[in-house]
């Protein structure tokens, strides 16, 4: 007499020899004998787990490849996303924005910033470029996904409601031809708070450039912002000072450049690539010019 283990077993056998590798059937037999199937989470094949009841309990020893043809799936590749800077505004003694002619400035007046496309696996860089705000964003390669991480990149330090400077003269707003009429920006460091990811993400911009448009076609860039200068008078020249050869009325703005950095959940300040660029409101400036004459008295 054949036990009901046996049974199982010869079973399984026939079903096994009687099929091909890539496809197999589940023989009747064993349909009826088993009670509970359970399918595997498995990624390239399904395989149907048979629990047989026997006595009551389950067998973990018994199981059946289920009759779905297995199915191969392609995992994608991970990649991850790495932004540096082609130059550091702020630093341009050491590391010269202004002093390699290949580097241009974007529409905005920022630096273009460097990104490349990582595989994760390997650490091989799959894409390399330079990019301005302006620029498309970049594709990812096919069968690819990008891995999580925090990370603040330059477009959304740019999402950030950054105040713009404030324009200072002296005189205010008043000028006279050729005289030296000095500028000077108002600015400051600013801060942020935002979650990702049920982490607290700090965020601080802080400005390293202002470039000065007065109005008049000229334009000037500078690492500082000046300051005001008391007792100035349009005779004394300071470095942030300008002449106005002409006479009217023009438009005077100061765009501010901030580079960002950020915290998540109180670590250490990482550096974003990449800068913010900020206009002001325009100023008005009225320039005069003088006229001496000769009046003669009784």
């Amino acid at each position: 007499m054949i036990t009901f283990r046996a049974f199982t077993l010869i079973a399984l056998s026939l079903t096994l020899t009687s099929v091909s590798l890539n496809q197999y059937s589940v023989h009747p037999a064993i349909e009826r004998v088993c009670s509970e199937r359970k399918t595997s989470g498995h990624r390239s094949v399904n395989i149907a787990w048979t629990l047989c009841a026997q006595n009551n309990r389950k067998n973990p020893k018994s199981f059946l490849v289920s009759d779905k043809k297995s199915e191969k799936v392609e995992k994608k590749q991970e990649v991850r996303i790495r932004d540096f800077d082609t130059c550091q505004t702020g630093l341009e003694k050491f590391m010269g924005c202004q002093s390699n002619p290949d580097i241009k400035p974007c529409k905005d007046n920022s630096f273009p910033i460097v990104r490349q496309i990582i595989r994760t696996q390997d650490s091989k860089v799959l894409s390399s470029l330079s990019m301005c705000p302006e620029d498309p964003k970049i594709e990812l390669p096919k069968d690819s996904e990008i891995v999580e991480v925090i990370k603040i990149s330059n477009e959304q330090f740019r999402t950030f409601p950054l105040k713009p400077s404030k324009v200072n003269s002296d005189p205010s707003n008043f000028s006279l031809r050729n005289g030296f009429t000095h500028f000077w920006a108002a600015t400051r460091t600013q801060n942020f708070n935002v979650n990702i990811a049920s982490a607290k993400v700090a965020i601080r911009a802080i400005p390293v450039q202002w470039i000065w448009n007065y109005g008049d076609g000229t334009n000037r860039r500078f690492d500082f912002p000046g300051e005001a200068v008391p007792n100035h008078t349009l005779h004394d020249e300071t470095s942030t000072s300008h002449v106005y050869e002409e006479t009217g009325k023009f438009k005077v703005v100061v765009t501010t450049l901030y580079r960002g950095e950020f915290s998540v959940d109180g670590g250490p300040w990482e550096r974003i690539p990449g800068q913010a660029s900020v206009p002001s409101d325009p100023v008005v400036m009225d320039v005069w010019r003088t006229k001496k004459e000769l009046i003669a008295t009784d």
